[in-house]
Parts: C-alpha cells; structure tokens; sequence
C-alpha cells in the first residue's frame, strides 16, 4: 500500500512540476538578493551588518558548492577567508576551509589545496569528522602525486 501511495505521489502533477524547478538556482538568487538588500541598508560603521552580510555571502558560496560551481564558490571563499582570518574567527573560518578545499579538489587546483590543507593543519584542525591525521595524509597524497593542473 505504501508503494502504491508514494507511485501516486510521484506521479502527482505538483511532484512532476516541482522536480523541473532547479532549486540552487532559487536559494542562490534569494540569497543574491539578501546579500544586496543587507550591503544597500546596513549603517556603513556597524560591524555587526557586516558579520551577517559575510555570513550570507558564505551561503551563497556554499550553495554554489553544492550546485557544482565551484570556481564561483572560490571566489566568494577567498573574500570571506580574508575577514575570518583578520577577525581571527577560527571556529567561522574552519568549516569554511574545509569546503574550500573540497573546491579545489574538484578542480583540480594542487597549489591552492596544498595551502588550504597547511591552513588546516595550522588551527590544528580536522575535516569534517574525518580521522585527525586525514588532513596529513591527503597532504602527503598531494604532494607525492600531483598529477593535477595547478594554473589558476
């Protein structure tokens, strides 16, 4: 019967509908638009508006991550690392690293993760739940085989 109910379902016009509509495009222009109202109406001096608008443009490049637009995610990485490292936010810039190596896996860029991986290592960090000498391992990995491009 349960069978029955989820074959109904899926076939639903609503289902058939709502599986065309590309959802990281919807979340990536809503937090486009976010991004926009918080830069156009947050006081210039106050620090807080600024933390929030970062933390929307780390969406942003998070989702471009999950979309598989990892060069735009990188770009977005780079500019919020920046802030994250002044402010020394290690517990902000940690996941974010993380992330942004998983970016530079993905293409292919052996210098950018070899610096990622030694900024890792440096907070004395692991990546996402993984065993603590994970970090290492991938280092030695890259540096012994990098049959990747490295060009920017």
């Amino acid at each position: 019967m349960d069978s029955d109910a989820e074959h109904s379902s899926a076939s639903s016009p609503g289902f058939a509908n709502e599986s065309k509509v590309d959802h990281l495009t919807v979340i990536l222009e809503l937090y486009t638009r976010a991004y926009e109202l918080f830069k156009k109406y947050s006081p210039p001096s106050s620090q807080n508006q600024g933390r929030q608008t970062l933390w929307i443009a780390y969406r942003i490049a998070q989702t471009y991550h999950q979309s598989g637009k990892f060069d735009m995610a990188v770009r977005f990485f780079e500019r919020i690392a920046k802030t994250y490292r002044r402010e020394k936010w290690a517990a902000m810039l940690l996941p974010l690293l993380s992330t942004w190596y998983a970016c530079a896996q993905q293409l292919g860029d052996v210098e950018l993760s070899v610096q990622l991986l030694i900024e890792i290592l440096a907070h004395g960090a692991t990546l996402d739940n993984e065993e603590p000498d994970a970090i290492q391992e991938d280092l030695l990995a890259v540096l012994k085989f990098p049959l990747i491009k490295t060009d920017h």
